[in-house]
């Protein structure tokens, strides 16, 4: 019974394990990977072309190697305008624009003699020439004569010697139809040409109106007093003012009250008439209450005949209260659902619910955005995401790969931010290339880039970094540590000059050295000074090139002194170190040391000895040493 048991359980583990088998290899069998490039089918930008890197170059989903486009993101192939260029018939006559010499006409493929937009074969006159270019198209005039030469044939030419006219006008050919004051009456015709009030001189001439503004019969130029009825002259009291004293009151001229009598001529609101007649004797711009009263202006802001202290919308012709709508706005129900349009969340559409379910103010019914708050149209990037282009470039951020990039709207190779520049031109971008000022390099290497990693001599070194680049030398000994190896310097060991304490004693210029044996005459070596000895605060300093005893400089041969003395006068900065040369003072054993380099080994004792430019001399016992090098 328990091997039945166990014999059932193995049973049942076997057939679990097949069913797993069978559905993994079912989605093998589905997800496939037809190149067989490791990367599946579902997800393969080339799924019949094996490409395991996947390069995409334009970043337009197909992988370059299947992409006959690979740099245009809008074609994968050339079609009929070839990459870069869309296939696009903008006219939708079969023929695509870049092969359309008429793209926007659809009757046309080419210009021909009349342009694009323009039929070439209409000819209305049956004169055998196209209308485009006929100067008479609805006139047969083969010799299309034009004896003024404006553009108009002479058959259809009725003023066909003014170039000007093609018809007599008002003033007839020869005379142009100019209406210089606009008043609708040509020149021609018009005896005040600049006067758009008048077309004749009338009783006061071109340029002056003639008005009766007083309404006495005389018109205003030729009445002294116009806009006095009862004088047409101002007479001894002046326009305004009779020439009697109608009231008795011993005033004519000048009479506050001239039909009221008032001797005393009191007023009290210095508005020119008296107390006695004027009703609003408080209020100098009033002499009757008006509409509004003495102290408030009778003034009709919005001219519709009501005062504005009694209109309460006084800037609305239309209205004289506010209503439910507020001044200048009519209370008007467009869309007849008992709302007035403004406070009708959808003024156009009738809602009497003026339901608003994202309650941003327009009613569902006209709402295509009923559940964003921010949007009533889909716009560009739909409900729910804002039409926002943060980074200006004139694409939604919605459909912008970089929306915060203005010169990028995909990723591209380098990313957002980041510009897919090959500077090199190595097809490496810069964001990917190690050395993008190097076409031959993609990352610095040991030579860092701009530089090839080669070597010249075969002794395991590359050149860049080979004391000897041209001569084999696999141990790269160099004795002197001069950055030249031993195998190519020609003087591989440094002497070292001790000079005892005291040199620069002298107040003279250093003239020449000389370097000769103990007890010997003639000078081994002589120095011949670059720069004069010169004495700074406590230091005698100075330069010197080094020549053999017939005058040919040695190899590396600069030399600079140091020496320290006491109480010198202090003389300006002229000279810098040369070379790499060392030179030091030992103030513990009061000898200057320095170095140079020479094609001898001179070990032992040496007399140095100083000519001054002065005459004088100096001769200090030295000893030249194997540099420790």
């Amino acid at each position: 019974m328990e091997r039945r048991r166990r014999v059932g359980l193995v049973w049942a583990f076997g057939m679990v394990l097949l069913f797993l088998a069978a559905i993994a290899v079912a989605a093998l069998v589905q997800l496939g990977d037809t190149d067989g490039d490791g990367v599946f089918d579902d997800t393969d930008n080339c799924p019949h072309a094996s490409n395991p890197d996947q390069a995409d170059a334009d970043a337009d989903g197909v992988g370059d190697i299947c992409d006959d486009c690979s740099s245009d993101p809008n074609k994968a192939a050339p079609g009929a305008c070839g990459c870069g260029t869309p296939d696009i018939d903008s006219d939708g006559d079969g023929i695509v624009d870049c092969n359309d010499g008429c793209p926007m006409d659809p009757l046309k493929t080419s210009p021909g003699s009349c342009g694009c937009a323009v039929a070439d074969e209409t000819d209305d006159d049956g004169d055998g020439i196209a209308d485009c270019n006929d100067n008479c198209p609805y006139a047969s005039n083969p010799d299309q004569a034009d004896a003024d030469a404006d553009g108009v044939g002479d058959i259809c030419d009725d003023c066909s010697s003014d170039p000007n006219k093609t018809a007599p006008g008002a003033c007839g050919c020869g005379i142009p139809d100019i209406d210089s004051d606009g008043d609708g009456i040509a020149d021609c015709n018009d005896d005040c040409p600049d006067d758009p009030n008048k077309a004749a001189p009338g009783i006061c001439g071109c340029g002056t109106p003639d008005i009766d503004s007083d309404g006495d019969g005389i018109v205003d130029c030729n009445d002294g007093c116009p806009m006095d009825p009862l004088k047409t002259a101002p007479g001894g009291c002046g326009c305004g003012f009779p020439e009697w004293d109608d009231d008795g009151d011993g005033y004519s001229c000048g009479d506050n009250c001239p039909y009221a009598s008032n001797p005393d001529q009191a007023d009290a609101d210095a508005d020119g008439v008296g107390d006695v007649c004027d009703d609003c004797s408080s209020d100098p711009n009033k002499t009757a209450p008006g509409a509004c009263g003495c102290g408030i202006s009778d003034i009709d802001s919005d001219g519709d005949g009501i005062a504005d202290c009694n209109d309460g919308c006084p800037d609305d012709p239309m209205k004289t209260s506010p209503g439910p709508c507020g001044c200048g706005v009519t209370e008007t129900d467009d869309d007849g659902d008992v709302y007035f349009s403004c406070d009708d969340n959808c003024p156009d559409d009738s809602n009497p619910d003026q339901a608003d379910a994202d309650a941003d103010g327009v009613g569902d019914v006209c709402d295509d955005c009923s559940s964003d708050p921010n949007k009533a149209a889909p716009g560009i990037c739909g409900c729910g995401t804002p039409d926002i282009d943060s980074d200006g470039d004139g694409i939604a951020d919605c459909n912008d790969g970089c929306p915060d990039d203005p010169n990028k709207t995909v990723q591209g190779v380098c990313g957002c931010g980041t510009p897919d520049v090959d500077s090199d031109g190595d097809g490496i971008a810069d964001c990917n290339d190690g050395c993008p000022e190097d076409p031959a390099k993609t990352s610095p290497g040991p030579c860092g880039c701009g530089v090839t990693e080669t070597d010249d001599d075969g002794d395991g070194y590359f050149s860049c970094d080979d004391n000897c680049p041209d001569a084999s030398n696999p141990d790269q000994a160099d004795a002197d540590a001069d950055g030249i190896g031993d195998e190519c310097d020609s003087s591989p060991y440094g002497i070292i000059v001790i000079i005892p304490a005291g040199l620069g004693e002298h107040e003279a210029f250093l003239d020449r050295v000389f370097l000769r044996e103990e007890g010997e005459e003639t000078p081994m070596i002589g120095l011949k000074p670059l720069v004069a000895i010169y004495k700074s605060g406590e230091q005698v300093m100075g330069g010197c090139l080094i020549y053999d005893p017939s005058g040919v400089e040695l190899r590396h041969s600069w030399i600079h002194v140091y020496a320290y003395s006491v109480n010198l006068a202090v003389r300006p900065n002229y000279l810098t170190l040369l070379d790499h040369w060392i030179a030091r003072y030992d103030r513990a054993s009061g000898r200057h040391e320095f170095a140079w380099d020479t094609t001898d080994e001179l070990s032992g004792y040496y007399e140095l000895y100083l000519v001054f430019a002065d005459g004088s001399t100096e001769s200090l016992r030295i000893q030249l040493i194997e540099s420790a090098k």
